[in-house]
Protein backbone atom coordinates (compact mmCIF):
# COMPACT_ATOMS: atom_id res chain seq x y z
CA UNK A 1 0.00 0.00 0.00
CA UNK A 2 3.08 2.63 0.79
CA UNK A 3 4.47 1.83 -2.84
CA UNK A 4 1.04 2.57 -4.36
CA UNK A 5 0.86 5.82 -2.19
CA UNK A 6 3.93 7.11 -3.71
CA UNK A 7 3.67 6.05 -7.09
CA UNK A 8 0.00 7.58 -6.93
CA UNK A 9 2.05 11.01 -5.39
CA UNK A 10 5.11 11.35 -7.69
CA UNK A 11 2.53 10.36 -10.83
CA UNK A 12 -0.33 13.10 -9.67
CA UNK A 13 2.99 15.42 -8.88
CA UNK A 14 4.50 14.91 -12.57
CA UNK A 15 1.17 15.44 -14.47
CA UNK A 16 0.31 18.40 -12.33
CA UNK A 17 3.38 19.83 -12.87
CA UNK A 18 2.79 20.24 -16.77
CA UNK A 19 2.52 24.05 -17.11
CA UNK A 20 -0.62 24.11 -19.58
CA UNK A 21 -0.71 27.86 -19.88
CA UNK A 22 3.08 27.83 -20.17
CA UNK A 23 2.73 25.40 -23.62
CA UNK A 24 -0.30 27.23 -25.25
CA UNK A 25 1.66 30.43 -24.85
CA UNK A 26 4.76 28.97 -26.43
CA UNK A 27 2.74 27.77 -29.16
CA UNK A 28 0.77 30.92 -29.76
CA UNK A 29 4.62 32.45 -29.69
CA UNK A 30 3.98 34.29 -25.87
CA UNK A 31 6.01 33.53 -22.97
CA UNK A 32 3.79 34.18 -20.28
CA UNK A 33 6.11 34.42 -17.61
CA UNK A 34 7.64 37.52 -18.98
CA UNK A 35 4.42 39.53 -19.79
CA UNK A 36 2.16 40.34 -16.98
CA UNK A 37 1.69 38.27 -13.76
CA UNK A 38 2.94 35.25 -15.21
CA UNK A 39 1.22 31.94 -16.09
CA UNK A 40 -2.27 32.77 -15.20
CA UNK A 41 -5.52 33.28 -16.54
CA UNK A 42 -5.11 37.16 -16.44
CA UNK A 43 -2.28 37.39 -19.27
CA UNK A 44 -4.49 34.39 -21.22
CA UNK A 45 -7.42 36.43 -20.99
CA UNK A 46 -6.01 39.81 -21.95
CA UNK A 47 -2.52 39.87 -23.20
CA UNK A 48 -2.13 37.02 -25.66
CA UNK A 49 -5.37 38.05 -27.41
CA UNK A 50 -4.19 41.54 -28.38
CA UNK A 51 -1.22 39.84 -29.68
CA UNK A 52 -3.22 37.04 -31.31
CA UNK A 53 -6.57 37.40 -31.93
CA UNK A 54 -7.98 34.47 -29.62
CA UNK A 55 -8.34 34.17 -26.19
CA UNK A 56 -6.64 30.54 -25.23
CA UNK A 57 -7.62 30.96 -21.41
CA UNK A 58 -10.50 28.44 -22.10
CA UNK A 59 -8.76 25.46 -23.21
CA UNK A 60 -5.89 25.92 -20.32
CA UNK A 61 -8.68 26.25 -17.33
CA UNK A 62 -10.55 23.12 -19.47
CA UNK A 63 -7.44 21.34 -19.46
CA UNK A 64 -5.97 21.86 -15.99
CA UNK A 65 -9.87 21.07 -14.25
CA UNK A 66 -10.22 18.14 -16.59
CA UNK A 67 -6.72 16.56 -15.90
CA UNK A 68 -7.56 17.31 -11.90
CA UNK A 69 -10.75 15.36 -12.17
CA UNK A 70 -9.14 12.68 -14.40
CA UNK A 71 -6.52 12.26 -11.74
CA UNK A 72 -8.68 11.85 -8.76
CA UNK A 73 -10.77 10.00 -10.58
CA UNK A 74 -8.29 7.04 -11.27
CA UNK A 75 -6.86 6.93 -8.05
CA UNK A 76 -9.74 6.47 -6.30
CA UNK A 77 -11.22 3.62 -9.50
CA UNK A 78 -8.16 1.37 -8.53
CA UNK A 79 -8.89 0.60 -4.73
CA UNK A 80 -11.76 -0.34 -2.54
CA UNK A 81 -13.44 2.02 0.01
CA UNK A 82 -11.97 3.75 2.03
CA UNK A 83 -8.52 3.54 0.59
CA UNK A 84 -10.09 4.97 -3.10
CA UNK A 85 -11.17 8.28 -1.21
CA UNK A 86 -7.44 8.29 0.93
CA UNK A 87 -5.61 7.79 -2.82
CA UNK A 88 -8.01 10.37 -4.44
CA UNK A 89 -7.16 13.12 -1.83
CA UNK A 90 -3.58 12.19 -2.19
CA UNK A 91 -3.68 11.96 -6.08
CA UNK A 92 -5.11 15.74 -5.75
CA UNK A 93 -2.55 17.10 -3.02
CA UNK A 94 0.02 16.11 -4.83
CA UNK A 95 -1.43 17.66 -8.20
CA UNK A 96 -2.07 20.89 -6.84
CA UNK A 97 1.63 21.17 -5.37
CA UNK A 98 2.60 19.73 -8.73
CA UNK A 99 0.66 22.57 -10.32
CA UNK A 100 1.85 25.73 -7.77
CA UNK A 101 6.08 23.94 -7.57
CA UNK A 102 6.16 22.44 -10.91
CA UNK A 103 9.89 21.03 -11.83
CA UNK A 104 10.07 22.03 -15.56
CA UNK A 105 9.51 25.53 -14.73
CA UNK A 106 12.45 25.68 -11.58
CA UNK A 107 9.67 24.71 -9.24
CA UNK A 108 7.80 28.79 -9.93
CA UNK A 109 4.19 27.87 -10.71
CA UNK A 110 0.75 29.06 -9.96
CA UNK A 111 -1.86 29.49 -7.19
CA UNK A 112 -3.73 26.66 -7.94
CA UNK A 113 -7.39 27.69 -7.80
CA UNK A 114 -8.21 26.01 -10.57
CA UNK A 115 -7.03 22.64 -9.40
CA UNK A 116 -8.87 22.54 -6.29
CA UNK A 117 -12.32 23.05 -8.57
CA UNK A 118 -11.28 19.58 -10.48
CA UNK A 119 -10.39 17.86 -7.27
CA UNK A 120 -13.61 18.65 -5.78
CA UNK A 121 -15.10 17.67 -8.92
CA UNK A 122 -13.30 14.79 -8.84
CA UNK A 123 -13.38 13.43 -4.98
CA UNK A 124 -17.41 14.83 -4.23
CA UNK A 125 -20.45 14.10 -6.07
CA UNK A 126 -21.52 16.41 -8.94
CA UNK A 127 -24.97 18.09 -6.63
CA UNK A 128 -22.21 18.64 -3.90
CA UNK A 129 -19.90 20.46 -6.26
CA UNK A 130 -23.01 22.33 -7.89
CA UNK A 131 -23.70 23.55 -4.48
CA UNK A 132 -20.11 24.56 -4.02
CA UNK A 133 -20.17 27.23 -7.41
CA UNK A 134 -23.77 28.09 -6.09
CA UNK A 135 -22.29 29.23 -2.82
CA UNK A 136 -19.01 30.88 -4.38
CA UNK A 137 -21.33 33.15 -7.32
CA UNK A 138 -23.61 34.24 -4.08
CA UNK A 139 -20.95 35.10 -2.21
CA UNK A 140 -18.92 36.93 -5.16
CA UNK A 141 -21.96 39.41 -6.09
CA UNK A 142 -22.33 39.78 -2.34
CA UNK A 143 -19.28 40.99 -1.41
CA UNK A 144 -17.52 41.25 -4.64
CA UNK A 145 -14.35 39.52 -2.90
CA UNK A 146 -12.93 36.48 -4.94
CA UNK A 147 -11.14 35.34 -1.79
CA UNK A 148 -14.40 35.78 0.49
CA UNK A 149 -15.90 32.99 -2.33
CA UNK A 150 -13.74 30.68 -2.62
CA UNK A 151 -13.47 30.48 1.51
CA UNK A 152 -17.19 30.25 1.74
CA UNK A 153 -17.46 27.65 -1.49
CA UNK A 154 -14.94 25.56 0.43
CA UNK A 155 -16.52 25.57 3.62
CA UNK A 156 -19.62 24.49 1.76
CA UNK A 157 -18.62 21.35 0.18
CA UNK A 158 -18.12 18.75 3.18
CA UNK A 159 -21.29 20.38 5.03
CA UNK A 160 -23.27 19.74 1.63
CA UNK A 161 -21.36 16.10 1.50
CA UNK A 162 -22.81 15.10 4.83
CA UNK A 163 -26.37 15.81 3.34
Amino acid sequence: MLTFGLAVAVGAYLIGSIPSGFLIGRIKGVDLREVGSGISERPMLFVMPRRNGATWSSPRIFLKASSRVAITLAATSILELPDAILAGIIAGIFAMIGHIFPVWLGFQGRKGHCDSRGIMLGLFPIVVFLVGILVWFALFYGTRYVSVASIGAALSLPVSARY
